[in-house]
């Protein structure tokens, strides 16, 4: 992946439709209106665009619910990835004379997941995918289509490093093949050579600490068969701002989900919240009063804004924040306002204890006092 010194030249907005011819692969700086813009001025016949909207309408479809996610070590019911796929790669069946060739949408198909990382999830089911993986999965249904235009609409945004690198290689493949490709970011750190963050150090922020609000020991959390997390001690206090890293898939979101009450484990393991343990906290209307969880695929779910659900949390009175990319569709101007606010909302003797998740080090938590990185296979680390 290059580094930002050897960047490949952006393309203003406004000239997408005038430079994106077959073979062609154009970065640019974008607005979601200037997004919106640039999309209408481009032919609908043979373009597949993929972007947060594509991400969390999988999101509604592979769990209609946020519970259903984690309602079932298998998955709650809903298909495989491989299965959800294949109605996508159906077009790839026919020769030009209209003969059936199955075996040519399989080889597709099968080239189209290594090509997004995704070969060795083609039998999870589609409600066990991480954010960044839904991602993945939303651009390879995408190509299922083949498309004659791709534009790849800020899906940086959630992507770790490896993700990243993924989107510049497919662009890369797509163009050479002949297809017309557009890789989309609404900020500077969400193009694809962008390196998100990764272990930045600890930044203390005055007063110090306050009370205990959540602690927990031994922590161990599954997805299905796969181990995410491994004997975790873990303990959250007033004012601290806890930067939840961590490759996609890791465990990041199940973890925030955990801490919410809204993963079925949660009623399984031993943790404490402000004092009281897990039986204190039933039915669970008790400790949503004490916990605000704020996430995508809640806000997909609930068929919400993020913002909105963002004002909810911090105008909740809530002792624990969960904030799960939460700055996710926002614009520019609109991010930086609730980036403030949240510093904000972080001071003061009854300031609440935060764990947020981002990729993106400008969307770190203001003034982050303390990181967990999620490494996978149960592995994890502090600073």
């Amino acid at each position: 992946m290059p580094s930002s010194a050897d960047a490949p030249e952006l393309t203003p907005w406004h000239e997408l439709r005038a430079r994106l011819s077959p073979g062609a692969l154009l970065f640019s700086l974008a607005s979601p209106e200037q997004a919106e813009e640039a999309r209408q001025g481009l032919p609908r016949a043979g373009l597949a665009w993929v972007g947060w909207r594509q991400r969390e309408a999988l999101l509604r479809e592979g769990r209609p619910s946020a519970q259903e996610r984690y309602s079932s070590m298998g998955g709650g019911g809903s298909p495989a990835l491989g299965d959800w796929l294949c109605p996508a790669f159906s077009r790839w069946q026919a020769d030009p004379q209209g003969l059936a060739h199955p075996a040519v949408a399989w080889a597709r198909m099968d080239r189209i997941l290594r090509l997004c990382q995704l070969e060795p999830l083609a039998e999870r089911a589609v409600s066990l995918l991480s954010n960044g993986e839904a991602a993945r999965a939303c651009v390879a249904f995408a190509l299922g289509g083949r498309p004659s235009f791709l534009v790849l609409d800020d899906l940086c945004e959630g992507l770790d490093a490896s993700g990243r690198a993924m989107l510049m290689d497919l662009g890369r493949d797509m163009a050479a093949e002949g297809c017309a490709v557009a890789i989309l970011a609404s900020r500077p750190g969400l193009l694809p050579w962008a390196a998100p963050g990764d272990s930045l150090p600890a930044q203390p922020m005055p007063p110090g600490p306050g009370p205990v609000v959540f602690h927990t020991r031994g922590l161990d959390l599954d997805a299905g068969r796969q181990a995410l997390i491994r004997g975790l001690d873990w303990e959250l206090r007033g004012g601290e701002a806890w930067w939840v890293q961590g490759p996609n898939g890791a465990g990041k979101s199940s973890l925030l989900a955990f801490l919410s009450g809204e993963h079925p484990q949660a009623w399984a393991k031993d943790w404490a919240l402000l004092g009281r343990g897990r039986d204190a906290y039933t039915p669970l209307g008790t400790l949503r009063r004490e916990v605000a969880w704020v996430s995508p695929e809640l806000a997909a779910a609930l068929r919400r804004p993020i913002g909105e659900l963002l004002d909810q949390a911090l105008r909740s009175g809530a002792s624990l924040l969960l904030l799960d990319e939460p700055l996710r569709g926002l614009r520019s101007g609109e991010a930086e306002a609730w980036h403030s606010r949240l510093g904000l909302a972080l001071r003061g003797p009854q300031a609440p204890a935060l764990a947020m998740i981002s990729h993106d080090p400008d969307e770190a938590p203001p003034g982050h006092t303390h990181t967990l990185r999620l490494l996978g296979h149960g592995l994890w680390g502090m600073g």
